[in-house]
Parts: structure tokens; sequence; C-alpha cells
């Protein structure tokens, strides 16, 4: 469990578990995948900074690295869009 004296952004405030979650989601099914992607990507970069920024410890750099690299591949995304299995997808069932 984390703990931060001043935790604005983390795994038990309201906001972590709605952009994890729901955001999650939305990018799983692909609907509004940028957006999701975005904020995901906001949120994955703000975790890293907040809680694993001690260099000291090799663990909470391996997890600092982790997380960015978790970011690019979401503002890959948010760049790109959800594909082309999302489209398809998408004409077969109707928006």
């Amino acid at each position: 469990m984390l703990v931060a004296s001043n935790q604005v952004v983390g795994s038990s405030s309201l906001f972590g578990r709605a952009a994890r979650s729901k955001g999650g989601l939305l990018l799983l099914i692909g609907f509004r995948s940028r957006a999701a992607a975005a904020v995901l990507a906001i949120f994955t970069i703000a975790a890293a900074i907040f809680f694993h920024s001690n260099f000291a410890d090799q663990n909470q750099a391996i997890h600092f690295l982790k997380n960015f690299a978790i970011a690019g591949g979401l503002l890959q995304v948010a760049a790109v869009g959800a594909g082309a299995l999302m489209s398809v997808v998408l004409q077969t069932f109707g928006r």
C-alpha cells in the first residue's frame, strides 16, 4: 500500500481508481481510446513522479522506468488510435 503525506494521485484516491478501471476498460473496448490513453498516460507519469522518485533504491528506479515505458505505449495509442481491428469491430457491430 502506498502512503504519502499529500496523496494527490495514488492507489487509494478516487481519481486513481476511476482512471485505472474506467480508462482501462475504455481502452480495452476501443471506445474513445485516444482520450482514455492520454488520461492513463498522464496518471502513470504522475504516479511515477510522486511514488517512485527515490533513485537510491534500485527497485524504485526500476518501477519509475517501467511507468515511463507504459506511458510511452499509452501515448502511442493516444497518437495513433485503436487501430484497424477496432474499426472492423465497430463496423460489424455498429456504433
